[in-house]
């Protein structure tokens, strides 16, 4: 009779523990694979929007967004990099200064602490003649982003990358707070000169 009562008491405690992971939102995922998509106990996250400026090597000022989003992948669970092991994010990138493309969609990872993250930017198949972020790398810490990348010229199919302008040779590093559209437009504004 004990060891029934014992395997109960042990299969109450599990259920109490599944349970409230459920209904607190604490996951597997919230403390293996990507602790920084969750805000337990009102951390910072990294899915968020961020907005910074920048100045290429070569003396291009532009202003970029990243809206970041946990991945999902089939029936809801959250896939890896297949690179890095790394969970994984989507979202949208905006650049003004530097090309007239609106949006772009962006695919990255972080490692779990996310002091380490890699963002592709898909860039349009087709591009207005511009300057498109590549491969950005970086780290993330509470409210900042600090990354690299190099840009690409594009005019209509073609892109060039690593040619002989700085821009495509040399990294832009940007750095990244929490913000909004209205301070993507502002910092756009501001550029621009209107």
């Amino acid at each position: 009779m004990t060891r029934a009562l014992t395997a109960l008491a042990i299969a109450v405690v599990i259920a109490t523990v599944v349970v409230t992971a459920i209904v607190t939102g604490y996951t597997p995922d919230s403390f293996v694979s990507a602790p920084w998509a969750y805000s337990h106990g009102g951390r910072p996250v990294l899915t968020r929007t961020w907005v910074g400026s920048f100045v290429t090597p070569a003396g291009r000022r532009g202003a970029l967004l990243l809206d970041l989003h946990r991945a999902t992948g089939y029936r809801g669970v959250a896939p890896v990099s297949r690179i890095h092991g790394w969970a994984t994010f989507t979202g949208i990138a905006r650049t003004c200064g530097v090309s007239d493309w609106p949006a772009e969609d962006i695919g990255g990872s972080a490692n779990r602490s996310g002091s380490r993250l890699t963002i592709g930017f898909e860039g349009p198949g087709v591009a207005p003649r511009g300057w498109y972020f590549d491969v950005m790398s970086g780290s993330w810490s509470g409210d900042t982003i600090r990354a690299a990348a190099t840009l690409e010229q594009r005019a209509g199919p073609t892109s060039t990358v690593g040619g002989p302008d700085r821009d495509t040779r040399d990294s832009t590093r940007v750095v990244l707070v929490p913000g909004s559209e209205a301070d993507y437009a502002a910092r756009c504004r501001e550029i621009s000169g209107r």
